[in-house]
């Protein structure tokens, strides 16, 4: 099974609709591949080159980023996942919508890094890409 259909397989399980979305959609080009970190983390790079997260550290990236515990966050890009990650551990009682720029990026990152362990998390929701038209929606429904 590939990262990707192990991710869109979680996917499935809480958003049958949103998967098949996915599924359906071509992927991208918008990253060039991954490249590892030098603390070991996978991190995607932009079709120039450049690394979406720090190549050295990218979970003190994250801890920068993340400063403050509060009891929702809308995380417009998955990136590697890290600093969805520290929020969620932050509080227990925190959770979080995320969302991609279009159908076509998301799948790409899918296929790159396995987000399974994030995804099967029931405070994580995703939402459609924010130029969906059911995106509003959904991050009411998220939200509430």
């Amino acid at each position: 099974m590939t990262v990707l259909n192990r991710n869109l397989a979680v996917i499935r399980l809480k958003q049958p609709e949103l998967a098949e979305k996915l599924q359906h959609s071509q992927t991208g080009a918008a990253y060039k591949g991954i490249a590892s970190a030098k603390t070991g983390e996978p991190v995607p790079l932009f079709a120039s080159g450049q690394a979406l997260h720090s190549l050295y550290n990218p979970v003190r990236e994250a801890e920068r980023a993340v400063t403050a515990a509060v009891g929702f966050m809308l995380f417009c890009g998955l990136g590697n996942g890290i600093h969805i990650k520290l929020f969620l551990d932050k509080s227990s009682q925190s959770f979080c919508a995320i969302t991609e720029s279009d159908y076509e990026s998301f799948k790409q990152l899918l296929s790159l890094i396995d987000y399974t362990e994030l995804l099967a998390d029931s405070r994580v929701f995703l939402l459609p890409p924010c130029t969906d038209a059911a995106f509003e929606t959904a991050l009411v429904a998220a939200y509430l």
